[in-house]
């Protein structure tokens, strides 16, 4: 496959492999959507590729469904599988790796499909990038979602903004049904594109989506190639480098935030929202951002209690300990002044050791603990 291939196409479903086994995680409708639609389209003279995420050692790389049509397997983040909902601070990688994947093949996609939200922010990053036009399918509703269940998680608000930022970006939104466009419009937004392709047969779907493409690809030409676009995608693409975060009460962020002054004087770099968020920046989103990438965090307790976002945090936490239990995930409770004991609703830190501080005096041998907490990561 060359770069001058007009009819191009790349497919995106970053959650869900279209060629993975039915039956197995994470593999359900929208695989069977994604591969069907790519083998049909394939079949009508696109060369089709669907990026996938890897998730074990023993997957291979590219899988060759016929001779125009194959899945690409990107890392992004540990090779393993990771739930949907903790999967969105690897996305950065996956466009890394998606757009070094593209230098190295000298192919640049005009035209990306993608599926699901997490994919849609994908796609979204490579219209901003090298100008791709971007086509969307939901699959499923964040806003409807939510509204059926009694435990909303921690990455739903940022769900509910890609949603509507990609319904609002994108060339087209494809529904599948007239129900789906009714509620894209009364609970994301009332702007943006909408057209309805029903799964009747996969033909008709291959078909409709054929015309739809052709359509977008006669508006304008792709202007930048990747490679001209390469060295600014460090500068777009955030990333999270940082050896401990501090999980804490807002009420005793001025006392944490000397505690983060004097781990960066010791050569720590510890995530802290005041040094970490920028201006303007939705908080939770970025939070839910580095969560994924925590080895190590500090959990403040104090006497104000736990405030209502940092509950979540150490929910998402222990989530994330639970789920890398073959990683090194290490949790330091620390007791502020006032305060004896982890608090009880948090039983499982009582298994770890921690620390105490009985003043307002941040101590060397409280630095020298902590210090040594965080580092056992290098060890």
């Amino acid at each position: 496959m060359n770069s001058t291939t007009e009819k191009r196409i790349a497919l995106i479903s970053v959650h869900v492999d279209p060629a993975i086994e039915i039956g197995k995680e994470e593999a359900g409708g929208q695989n069977v959507y994604v591969r069907h639609v790519g083998e049909a389209l394939a079949q009508l003279g696109w060369q089709v590729d669907m990026f996938t995420r890897k998730v074990s050692l023993e997957q291979d790389s590219i899988v060759q469904h016929s001779d125009n049509c194959r899945t690409i397997r990107l890392k992004a983040g540990p090779v393993e599988f990771v739930l949907r909902d903790n999967l969105f601070g690897y996305l950065p990688e996956f466009v890394e790796n998606l757009l070094t994947f593209q230098i190295k093949n000298s192919i640049t996609y005009p035209l990306v499909h993608t599926n699901y939200w997490l994919s849609s922010w994908v796609g979204m990053q490579l219209k901003a990038i090298q100008g791709s036009k971007q086509i969307h399918t939901y699959h499923s509703l964040g806003a409807v979602k939510y509204n059926t269940i009694k435990t909303i998680p921690l990455i739903a608000s940022q769900r509910l903004e890609v949603e509507k930022q990609v319904l609002e970006t994108a060339e087209c939104i494809v529904a599948t049904s007239p129900q789906e466009k009714r509620d894209i419009r009364s609970l994301i937004s009332t702007r943006g594109n909408i057209d309805i392709i029903s799964t009747f047969s996969w033909d008709d779907v291959a078909n409709k989506l054929n015309e739809l493409y052709t359509q977008l690809l006669r508006e304008e030409p792709i202007s930048n190639s990747v490679k001209q676009q390469r060295q600014p995608v460090a500068q777009k693409l955030k990333t999270f480098d940082f050896d401990v975060f501090l999980c804490h009460n807002s009420r005793d962020k001025p006392f944490i935030i000397k505690i983060a002054d004097a781990l960066e004087e010791r050569k720590i770099k510890p995530w802290i929202d005041k040094n970490n968020i920028s201006p303007g920046e939705e908080f939770q989103a970025a939070i839910e951002q580095a969560i994924p990438k925590i080895k190590c965090a500090a959990i403040f307790f104090g006497s104000h209690g736990t405030g209502k976002w940092q509950k979540e945090e150490i929910k998402a936490l222990y989530r994330q300990k639970v789920e890398k239990e073959e990683e090194k995930i290490i949790l330091i409770p620390i007791l502020l002044q006032g305060v004896d004991e982890i608090p009880s609703e948090y039983l499982f830190l009582r298994g770890h050791n921690y620390l105490k501080l009985k003043s307002q005096e941040i101590h060397g041998q409280f630095l020298n603990e902590l210090v040594k907490g965080v580092k056992r990561l290098h060890d």
